[in-house]
């Protein structure tokens, strides 16, 4: 092919995009329920030029990493990017580069069901003290008063009411609050398995395959005919 020929051609418009696999614990990913990842997808998007000849066109990116931006994502949010176009406000990912430039990693926070398990535990607390406060007024007034007013009532029964609505209503919600966040990490935790057992299955089955290709058939001595 003659080179000189070549024409390069460039334009704000063209671009390229491409996903790959990488291997290795990217870290925390933004809006991912677990803390810790085996492999992570990556959403590269580059400058393009095409390259013309006599022949035929070709673009070309310049490198593996894009330049304009690149985001990581887990398995899961892979998945669910792939399979809820049009729904809701967009599936959360970690955006790496930009322009070139690395991003800073998120940060360390207490995930979903974290802030769920503490603030039931708050919450129990905060009932429990209020509960004890309330229960040493109550022994007081039974132990003051032997006939207790229409006021003394209403304050034993203001109690008992506020302690049936929080074991009654609020206590069940925030469990299902618990089992939803819960269920968010097995699933996040399925989809990195299913990946990981994925990546594995076809780099055996094409290294099979080309182990085969590049070993030569073994020769058979043809069957012995009776005369």
């Amino acid at each position: 092919m003659n080179r000189e020929k070549e024409e390069e051609l460039r334009h704000e418009s063209y671009g390229s995009i491409h996903f790959s696999r990488r291997q290795g614990d990217p870290g925390r990913l933004f809006g991912s329920a677990l803390n810790g990842h085996g492999s992570y997808i990556t959403l590269c998007i580059s400058r393009s030029t095409l390259i013309r000849n006599d022949l035929h066109d070709r673009t070309y990116s310049g490198g593996f990493r894009g330049d304009l931006i690149e985001v990581d994502m887990s398995a899961a949010q892979f998945a669910e990017l792939l399979t809820t176009m049009n729904i809701g406000n967009g599936v959360p990912c970690t955006i790496s580069h930009v322009n070139g430039k690395a991003m800073e990693r998120p940060p360390e926070i207490p995930h979903e069901t974290e802030r769920v398990r503490s603030g039931f535990k708050d919450k129990m607390k905060t009932l429990a003290d209020d509960a004890q406060k309330a229960l040493g007024e109550i022994k007081k007034l039974f132990e003051e008063k032997k006939n207790l007013t229409k006021e003394d009532r209403k304050i034993v029964i203001g109690f008992l009411e506020k302690v049936v609505m929080e074991l009654g209503a609020n206590s069940p919600f925030v469990l299902k609050m618990f089992e939803e966040a819960t269920q968010k990490v097995t699933n996040a935790a399925k989809a990195e398995i299913d990946a990981f057992v994925t990546t594995n299955v076809v780099n055996a089955g094409l290294k099979a395959l080309l182990q085969s290709a590049e070993e030569p058939p073994i020769p058979t001595l043809p069957e012995k005919t009776e005369t």
